[in-house]
């Protein structure tokens, strides 16, 4: 799904659609070899990103670019923003934000994927939709009882699913997510 500025993006799902919670703003970036996380500043309609040497604000009404003391000023970089609950843990979507750095604009803003993890009846069930593949991924694992782990004879293999299944795209319902997940656990009936 492409948004036409990162305003309309952030407004696009704001509240967890489990716990109603308000969803954080996180961006991931890689410094050498590491990848940090640091949630990048909201400063009067300015989306602000650190970037090596230097800082990408980018206008959250005007998709306008400013950029100060960052490498390679005439390139296209791409951001990930990412919004999650961090109240229930349970959801989270990521945007792509492709900014050219020459021209000072973003180019362009979409939904990369949503993800979802929700216990049901002693099943774990993660979901994660992915517009880059046009897939989605299932996970279904077995919580189990104490004593654990269970011994050899009291582990029923037949309820677990590899994990990351693959289906074609599913769209998510933000309104009932439980009821995506449970059709999903339906089809593996097909599998």
């Amino acid at each position: 799904m492409k948004f036409p500025n990162v305003r309309e993006a952030i407004s696009y799902q704001k509240h967890c659609p489990y716990c109603k919670s308000n969803l954080e703003i996180r961006c991931k970036r890689h410094v050498g070899a590491v990848l940090q996380e640091h949630v990048p500043e909201i400063v009067d309609n300015k989306l602000l990103f650190n970037c090596l040497n230097g800082t990408i604000e980018i206008n959250i009404e005007t998709d306008k670019v400013k950029t100060n003391n960052v490498l390679n000023m005439d390139g296209i970089i791409f951001r990930p923003l990412r919004m999650d609950c961090a109240s229930c843990c349970q959801y989270y979507q990521v945007f792509n934000l492709e900014i050219d750095l020459k021209r000072k604009k973003l180019i362009s803003c979409f939904l990369n994927n949503i993800s979802l993890k929700k216990i049901i009846n002693n099943y774990e069930y993660s979901v994660k939709t992915s517009k880059n593949t046009d897939q989605t991924y299932f996970s279904k694992v077995k919580i189990f009882e104490e004593p654990f782990p269970p011994s050899e004879e009291t582990l029923d293999w037949s309820n677990v699913v590899p994990p990351d299944f693959k289906f074609p795209f599913v769209k998510i319902n933000l309104k009932n997510p439980d009821e995506t997940i449970l059709y999903l656990d339906q089809l593996l009936i097909f599998i």
